[in-house]
């Protein structure tokens, strides 16, 4: 083959090349620019030719339930056109799919193969209130943003239904302030976090925040890996955070520092004493616990009994006036503990 005929090959080798991997990439996390809830995450995007697949997770209270419609759709924001979805694997569409005990459920969705002029698409279940609604999820590989990049990696012992990690600037309200949900996959997790600023975030298990009780492990947002061992609330130990970056070592030294300072142990001693004498949960709580037990086979029973045991949470019907008093100083404690954490950090 004389060099002319080899340059014209190797042209149209790359041109073939290039042109098929243009409809044949994947993409892992991709940004999107606003969601209506934070119940549904997709954690992948693959594109080609014969179909458009979205890895998604549904997140809800174990036991509870959510649906998707079949008129779910992609539509392209570049050309208008609305891409069908073909079918549902792991997820059965119009019906009430009742969450396991890890609020989990990972499945996966395919729609029509997208044109090939399509940066952006929303993600439609439908019109009415309340339909699953994610807006200009974008369709490019794009630059990891910000100055740091910090990795995160860990394990959660003993607690295997963990499905979800939150991460979050340090010290916020998680129900009024953005978070990042982190896949909690076979008790492990990474993330590769970019920010631009070095400033101290947390990082506690989603499920636990659903009870209305977690425990952050703080770190600093600085170049390098930072490795955290977790364990649910309910077991009372802080998590472990394994790391050689600077400001997270002497952010270390802070909270062991405070922790002596503001020591939960008497108090802790004290409920788990009320709990073995049944004086810490009321009875109309008590009361639930056993309902549940003699409607374990009944999804539909159970989901009425949380939403009960929900509503006595919030209306402070959940505990005796011994449990009630030990959770305001609890309350007191760790409130004065955070504003010592915020004078110092901000």
């Amino acid at each position: 083959m004389n060099t002319q005929l080899k340059t014209i090959f190797v042209f149209l080798f790359l041109v073939c090349t290039l042109r098929g991997t243009a409809q044949n990439f994947s993409i892992d996390y991709p940004s999107y620019q606003n969601r209506n809830s934070d119940a549904l995450e997709i954690s992948r995007i693959v594109r080609n030719d014969t179909a458009t697949i979205l890895y998604m997770d549904a997140y809800s209270r174990p036991d509870y339930w959510l649906r998707l419609a079949s008129g779910l759709s992609l539509h392209g924001n570049q050309t208008g056109k609305n891409y069908p979805i073909i079918r549902s694997q792991g997820f059965e569409l119009n019906k009430e799919v009742y969450m396991p005990a890890s609020g989990n459920i990972t499945f996966i969705l395919q729609f029509a193969p997208l044109a090939p002029q399509e940066e952006t698409i929303d993600f439609i279940e439908g019109t009415n209130k309340g339909d699953f609604q994610i807006k200009d999820i974008s369709l490019n590989k794009q630059e990891k943003k910000g100055k740091i990049h910090c990795h995160i990696s860990g394990k959660i012992i003993d607690s295997p239904q963990s499905s979800r990690l939150v991460l979050m600037k340090a010290h916020k309200n998680p129900s009024s302030s953005p978070w990042l949900s982190i896949p909690i996959r076979n008790g492990e997790f990474q993330y590769d976090f970019y920010v631009d600023h070095e400033e101290v975030y947390e990082v506690f298990i989603w499920n636990d925040m659903l009870t209305g009780s977690w425990l952050p492990s703080l770190f600093f947002a600085e170049n390098g890996p930072v490795s955290f061992t977790l364990y649910p609330a309910s077991t009372r130990k802080p998590g472990l955070v394994s790391t050689s970056n600077p400001l997270t070592c002497e952010l270390q030294q802070l909270e062991s520092e405070r922790k002596a300072k503001f020591n939960f142990d008497s108090l802790y001693a004290q409920m788990n004493k009320l709990y073995e004498e049944n004086r810490f949960e009321s009875e109309a709580l008590q009361t639930l616990w056993k309902r549940i037990e003699q409607v374990k086979d009944n999804n539909e029973e159970r989901n009425n009994i949380y939403r009960e045991r929900d509503r006595l949470e919030e209306s402070g019907e959940a505990y005796t006036e011994e449990g009630k008093a030990l959770l305001v100083k609890i309350k007191q404690l760790n409130e004065e503990m955070n504003y010592n954490k915020k004078n110092e950090y901000g």
